[in-house]
Parts: C-alpha cells; sequence; structure tokens
C-alpha cells in the first residue's frame, strides 16, 4: 500500500492515472506517464511537513521566515525520506541528493519522447536505440550499446 494513499497500491494508482488519461480534468490538462513522480513528490513534501510541524513542532511562522533552523530540519528530514510511493521505494542514500529508485531517463527530441537510458541507484543502464541530440552542432551521441553505464 502506498505510504500517502494507503487504501491503493501502486498498480491501483497507475491504473487510474491511464483511465484518466482519455479525459482533460476541469482545468484542460490530461494525466501523464509521470504522474507517479508527481505524485511521488508531493507525499514526500506532504510528509517533511507533518514531521517538521506536527512530531517535530517546529512553529508554521519559523518555517515561513526560512530561518537558519527552519531549513536545517526541513533538511533533515528529507534527508530520512523514506515511504512506499506509487514509482516505488522513495529513500536517499546518506550524503546524496537523488533517490535509490529506478527511473527512466528520457528526452524530448524533434518527433516525440525517446526513452535513453534507465537508471536504478547506483547504475545508469542506457538502453542502445537512440541518440542524445543537444543544441549546438556536432552534440549528438549514440546512447548505448545496450547495457552500457557510460557514454565514450
Amino acid at each position: 500500500r502506498l505510504s500517502c494513499a494507503s487504501s491503493m497500491t501502486s498498480g491501483e494508482f497507475k491504473t487510474e492515472v491511464y483511465a484518466r488519461q482519455v479525459n482533460a480534468s476541469r482545468d484542460g490538462y490530461a494525466a501523464n506517464a509521470d504522474s507517479a513522480f508527481a505524485a511521488d513528490a508531493m507525499c514526500m513534501y506532504a510528509l517533511m511537513l507533518h514531521e517538521a510541524l506536527v512530531v517535530q513542532g517546529l512553529p508554521l511562522a519559523e518555517m515561513s521566515a526560512r530561518t537558519p533552523q527552519a531549513y536545517s530540519l526541513v533538511q533533515s528530514v528529507l534527508s530520512r525520506t523514506n515511504f512506499e510511493g506509487v514509482s516505488g521505494r522513495m529513500e536517499f542514500e546518506p550524503g546524496q541528493a537523488d533517490p535509490k529508485a529506478s527511473v527512466i531517463i528520457r528526452q524530448v527530441q524533434p518527433g516525440g519522447t525517446v526513452d535513453v537510458a534507465t537508471y536504478t541507484h547506483p547504475r545508469f543502464n542506457f538502453l542502445g536505440r537512440a541518440n542524445l541530440t543537444f543544441q549546438l552542432p556536432g552534440e549528438n551521441f549514440f546512447a548505448g550499446p545496450a547495457g552500457a553505464a557510460t557514454i565514450e
């Protein structure tokens, strides 16, 4: 069960999101495949607020004023993130800014979005089926071969 939506599993959440993709929201936006990461980010933020304000008793005025003490507490709480999210277990290694999670690395290119690699902590796995294309001439790199951990 998800930490921030205990009535659902990750699969149930994704099924619901994809079912809603055919209909735009009342604001005109449709759900997309990145909604799992957005949901996990919101959960992480909500859990941090609960821990800092309710459990640790940080005054809201101090958080709003962005005092050094509030900043330190927020950073400490975020660094201890550990919950079951839509995209999997969300936690961080000590001193690391990236979560121990699995993600697909995509690049928006003319004609659509291209899956370039996967990342499962601590390793990249290039898929070997696309080029990374950047803005300047000559900045076009083969993202592979399949299974490679770096681009040569």
